[in-house]
């Protein structure tokens, strides 16, 4: 038991030092993809080594979302993937460095961490960070998406999503990544959408006729060159009506500051057992 015990503690020491000494955002060569984008296809080997697949295991339910990572011990999702309703989630797995499921590499999510005001009835502040039990070795598989420092412009510019959700609204999940390209859209159009739950401090509202995120895709970051043609993550696919409807995505500059922080420490964090 001891020795249990003294084992822990190392393992949180460790996860410790690596939140509050190492973590940091726009590491060099974050955002950087070998090849440009085009619409609407499966993606290739390494193309968008930030984005990662997300095994979430409720106590009776194992499902999926996306998510991106941010420093080599973080990665950024939506607070939804993480509760449903009063239920806590018990387990989740990080799947890197491949476009196939099958072929990625896995890493267990050691702490987890919403947003404080998280509000799942309006899904407002829909963000959450989690942090990995060993950190990412960076490389060609694997390497941050660039996180904004300051308000972006993005309306009517596009933006590409990238994930494993349904390829259509009734169709099968993905097990190879999928990605699109969508416009994000001015506010008015989300605004008469979603009314109550659209807020233009903390949301973005995208869409493209006949392409855009589905079911299955929640968590998955939304990005766009930016700064020196590198990726910048804009968004995080929250909620929408349907697949082919306009899409509300959390608008990560509306979060710089408490991101920049949850990295930082390790407050208010929740420690995830192994299963």
């Amino acid at each position: 038991m001891a020795y249990l015990l003294v084992v822990v503690s190392l393992l949180l020491a460790e996860i410790q030092l690596f939140a509050s000494q190492e973590a940091q955002l726009n590491e060099e060569g974050c955002g950087t993809a070998p090849e440009a984008v085009v619409n609407g296809m499966s993606a290739r080997p390494h193309q968008f080594p930030w984005v990662v697949f997300l095994e979430l295991h409720f106590p009776s339910l194992k499902t999926r979302c996306g998510g991106s990572i941010i420093t080599k011990h973080h990665v950024l999702t939506a607070a939804h993937c993480t509760i449903q309703g009063d239920t806590e989630i018990a387990a989740i797995y990080v799947i890197h460095g491949h476009a196939d499921i099958s072929r990625g590499a896995r890493v267990r999510v050691a702490k987890l961490l919403r947003h404080q005001k998280y509000d799942d009835k309006l899904i407002f502040n829909d963000i959450a960070i989690l942090l990995v039990e060993k950190p990412f070795r960076y490389g060609v598989e694997v390497k941050p998406i660039c996180f904004p420092t300051k308000p972006l412009n993005a309306y009517n510019k596009n933006a590409v999503i990238a994930g494993w959700g349904k390829l259509s609204e009734f169709g099968n999940t993905s097990d190879h990544l999928q990605f699109t390209i969508v416009k994000i859209q001015p506010n008015e159009v989300c605004e008469k959408l979603y009314t109550d739950s659209y807020r233009k401090d903390i949301t973005y509202c995208a869409f493209h006729n006949d392409t855009g995120s589905c079911f299955g895709d929640s968590g998955s970051p939304l990005f766009m060159q930016a700064d020196k043609g590198r990726h910048t993550q804009v968004g995080i696919v929250s909620h929408g009506y349907s697949c082919e409807s306009p899409i509300v995505y959390a608008k990560v500059e509306g979060f710089i500051d408490w991101v920049a922080n949850a990295i930082r420490s390790l407050k208010g964090y929740k420690d995830l057992a192994p299963q």
